[in-house]
């Protein structure tokens, strides 16, 4: 108040005695009273306007974020009946003929996977009771080398349409056909369609020589409606051999193949064949636990099969076959150094 010019009027009024002081007073409060008012309007004005502007900001902010939420919430382009459909398909296929079942599910998957679809539903097909969250799919996904081979599969969006094309009954794919799977049985429908397009036996996939061995490992064969429209008989499938460990475990061809190493098919359909074969003959006598077991044991005493041993020639549908025989042992190879047979001498 020392400052205000007022204020030193009146004190100068009041030193020469010329002045009311009680009015003078009520002047100088009263100014003071709109200074101070005036100066509260602006600071809440300015107030109020931060206020609006940080309400602008943060809805701003909630737009972006709804925005983005929405962006990433990708609505699938498959209808519930479509994934009830592939679903259908799988599980029929995962009944019938496991490896088969997960190698279409693989690549249905992989599709999923590129579109940014929900993936949920499949595992939960996969696996019965699964009950995880979204993001938690690729962890639960099966590790068997035939989902894997499914996932790798290029034309996965062919694999999907084909099968909602055979589910409704349109496209080429609709007429029907019958798949085999050796030692196992037959398929017919869709889900017996559906394995051929994901094979590539079917004629409207693209074969290829990977997808060609994938077939014949598993034992599959495939006949369309079309392409025995003249003939309605069928070659049955030949039986797929099996074996039993020691600890009672079933094996099959599928579950060595590809896994047989240097060991010849002799007189037998494949190598496969005649692993087990020769693993049932002679499996105990060299101490072998299962078909694998006594694979690696033959590749073991291959090793230095020539060196110190008994060599002879044996008589058989293969030709050139020589068996070296020491310590008790025997193994049979052909001129390439393949084996056709391995087994203890005494028997």
């Amino acid at each position: 108040l020392d400052d205000d010019p007022l204020l030193s009027r009146w004190k100068k009024e009041e030193a020469a005695g010329e002045t009311q002081p009680i009015a003078m007073a009520n002047a100088v409060a009263q100014k003071q009273d709109t200074k101070t008012s005036s100066e509260t309007k602006a600071g809440l004005e300015q107030s109020l306007a931060g206020q609006q502007t940080d309400e602008v900001e943060t809805n701003h902010e909630v737009q972006k974020s709804q925005q983005k939420s929405v962006k990433s919430k990708k609505k699938s382009s498959l209808s519930s009946q479509e994934r009830f459909a592939l679903a259908d398909v799988i599980q029929q296929l995962l009944g019938f003929f496991k490896p088969l079942g997960e190698f279409v599910a693989g690549a249905v998957y992989q599709w999923l996977y590129h579109n940014g679809e929900p993936a949920r539903w499949l595992l939960q097909t996969l696996i019965p009771g699964w009950n995880g969250l979204e993001r938690d799919v690729e962890q639960g996904l099966p590790k068997s080398w035939t989902f894997e081979a499914g996932r790798s599969l290029g034309d996965g969006l062919a694999l999907v349409t084909g099968i909602l094309e055979i589910v409704g009954g349109g496209g080429a794919a609709s007429g029907g056909g019958t798949l085999c799977v050796t030692g196992v049985g037959c398929i017919v429908g869709a889900p017996a369609v559906a394995g051929g397009v994901a094979l590539g036996l079917h004629g409207s996939a693209t074969s290829s020589s990977a997808l060609t061995s994938i077939a014949a490992r598993l034992g599959v064969v495939f006949h369309s409606s079309s392409e025995n429209s003249g003939n309605n008989e069928q070659q049955p499938p030949r039986q797929q051999r099996e074996v039993y460990d020691e600890q009672g475990k079933r094996w099959t061809e599928a579950d060595v193949s590809g896994q047989t190493g240097t060991w010849n098919k002799g007189t037998y359909e494949n190598p496969e064949a005649s692993l087990l074969e020769h693993f049932k003959k002679h499996g105990r006598e060299v101490d072998a636990k299962d078909p694998l077991h006594y694979l690696r044991k033959a590749e073991g005493f291959k090793g230095n099969a020539r060196k110190r041993s008994r060599k002879t020639a044996v008589e058989g549908g293969t030709p050139g076959v020589m068996r070296y025989s020491k310590n008790g042992l025997y193994i049979d190879m052909t001129p390439n150094n393949q084996i056709i047979s391995f087994g203890a001498t005494n028997n």
